[in-house]
């Protein structure tokens, strides 16, 4: 079995761009709550250190849609390479070991 390169791209872009989308989001509005200061909002950790990998973004308006670009393009071409390395291996490995 093979997996179709760009709808695995596709899949990966879209999971990984929404998940920092929806995170942002949330940080977005939970910011000002007394139990969330403490981190800067609701996953402002990892927010923060997704900032350290995409430069421009931030939990911000502007660093939402600049996160979800960040995210979909990330998700693609992790998802290619997943997927492009499983259909490698997959095909080398079924060759050597006859079932």
């Amino acid at each position: 079995m093979k997996f179709n390169l760009k709808a695995f791209a596709l899949a990966g872009g879209v999971l990984w761009g929404v998940s920092l989308f929806l995170m942002t989001l949330i940080n977005l509005f939970t910011r000002h709550v007394e139990y969330f200061q403490l981190s800067g909002g609701w996953g402002g950790s990892f927010l923060a250190m997704m900032a350290s990998f995409y430069p421009g973004y931030s939990a911000t308006p502007l660093g939402l849609i600049t996160g979800t670009v960040y995210g979909f393009v990330d998700g693609c071409l992790t998802g290619l390479l997943f997927a492009w390395a499983y259909n490698f291996l997959s095909s080398r490995l079924t060759h050597t070991i006859k079932m």
